[in-house]
């Protein structure tokens, strides 16, 4: 997360921001004018008393209310800077056209809940908080979703967050480093998947890509080479187990190819032909069999 810093907005010029006005309020009275000519004497007048409360009273007010706030933005009380916080990922660009603000703008003519809603709708933006501070200032802090992954789906690649929630307009190019999960669901399953792998934190940093098997369980792919087969149920078990034996015996430090812990008596690991003939050792007192068998 990326400390305070001002975005740099176009400049809005007085002139500019007076003239708007004086064409809306000249615009409208040059409807009514007309109408009224051309109607007998007390025809206009009913007809100038429904037309104004009816028809241009309200648009004349907003356009009175619009002056009054440019007038406001004349008294100092304009958009100067605008101070944001907590972007990382977010492109500065986006946030700039999200918000259509102008330096120069009336302050008062801006609506906070307006920019939290547009920020919140973008990508990378999880949580947005806006407010204004008299008589120039704008403060926008932004809490933006952390990339957990890059989801295959369909032949395509998007990344998710831990939620498995996609993160719209995300460059993947840039995130080549998070683990790889692929599968029809696996995104849906990607918060059960964190919490299981967290357990083991050191093992968890090793997963480069995870598998998602006919919607039922997890095959994980341990840097970038050893595949772990999860079984389908009591699969964190499984999970701090093999975390287990790694610590006790070094076993991923081994020529090893594939660990199988799909049953829950016995661990099988596969390695290459000319490692070592097939075996079963069985630990005293019980526990878990660890068979190493060849790779075929």
């Amino acid at each position: 997360m990326r400390g305070l810093t001002a975005l740099r907005l176009p400049r809005l010029s007085p002139g500019k921001r007076r003239a708007k006005g004086r064409r809306k309020i000249a615009g409208m009275r040059a409807l009514v004018r007309p109408a009224l000519w051309a109607l007998p004497p007390f025809a206009a007048v009913a007809g100038a008393a429904w037309f104004w409360f009816a028809g241009p009273l309200p648009a004349i007010l907003a356009q009175a209310w619009d002056g009054a706030i440019a007038t406001t933005a004349d008294a100092g009380f304009y958009i100067g800077e605008v101070y944001l916080e907590g972007r990382e990922h977010t492109p500065r660009a986006a946030i700039v056209k999200e918000l259509n603000l102008d330096r120069g703008a009336p302050i008062l003519a801006f609506s906070p809940d307006d920019a939290r809603r547009k920020l919140e709708a973008l990508g990378w933006v999880q949580e947005a908080t806006v407010s204004r501070h008299l008589p120039d200032t704008i403060r926008i802090r932004l809490v933006e979703r952390v990339p957990f992954a890059i989801w295959q789906r369909d032949g395509d690649f998007v990344l998710i967050d831990s939620k498995g929630d996609e993160i719209a307009g995300a460059r993947v190019d840039r995130h080549v480093d998070l683990p790889l999960i692929v599968g029809a669901d696996a995104a849906h399953h990607a918060t059960e998947l964190v919490t299981m792998l967290s357990a083991e934190p050191d093992l968890a940093a090793r997963v480069t890509a995870a598998v998602r098997i006919g919607g039922r369980r997890w095959d994980l792919r341990l840097d970038g080479a050893v595949v772990v087969k999860l079984p389908e149920t009591d699969a964190g078990a499984a999970w701090s187990r093999l975390a287990a034996m790694d610590r006790e015996s070094a076993l991923l430090a081994r020529n090893v190819l594939g660990i199988d812990l799909r049953l829950p008596d016995r661990l099988i690991v596969r390695v290459p032909e000319n490692v070592a003939p097939k075996r079963e050792t069985v630990p005293e007192g019980g526990g878990t069999a660890t068979t190493v068998a060849h790779e075929t």
